[in-house]
């Protein structure tokens, strides 16, 4: 007879089985780990790839469940170093840090560009009718 699963005694800390003991153990972040997932997410290393990293390769899952603090801290931090050395930059004169603040920041757009659109077959029958004309101007 089949148990339920609330009737299960399955033992804190392990997964996968009925059995007190069965499965693989639950993965347990070292201080360690926890700093260099942290630096790899600043780094802009994909997630997939940081849990690649961690010991002989974690899932993407376990990742996320167990890093999910050092993935934000990680980009947050890069991205706040990103940003005081553009307004650094900004407040320094350059032009190019200038134009993406006021663009980024300040919600600054660029006016839209005229794109002039060349349609080939009003060319080709523009054309026809200038032949048209020489042809017929020359008859008369």
């Amino acid at each position: 007879m089949q148990q339920g699963l609330e009737n299960r005694n399955i033992e804190k800390g392990t997964h996968g089985g009925c059995r007190p003991g069965a499965g693989r153990p639950m993965f347990e972040a070292t201080d360690d780990e926890r700093k260099h997932v942290e630096a790899y997410s600043g780094y802009g290393v994909p997630q997939e790839q940081i849990a690649s990293l961690v010991r002989d390769g974690i899932g993407i899952h376990t990742l996320r469940n167990n890093f999910e603090q050092e993935l934000i801290r990680g980009k947050a931090k890069a991205n706040a170093d990103i940003g005081r050395t553009l307004f650094q930059q900004a407040m320094g004169g350059s032009i190019p840090a200038l134009i993406f603040w006021a663009k980024t920041q300040m919600g600054w757009r660029e006016p839209p560009q005229q794109v002039e659109v060349s349609n080939h077959a009003e060319r080709f029958l523009a054309d026809v009718a200038a032949m048209e004309q020489n042809l017929m101007g020359d008859d008369e």
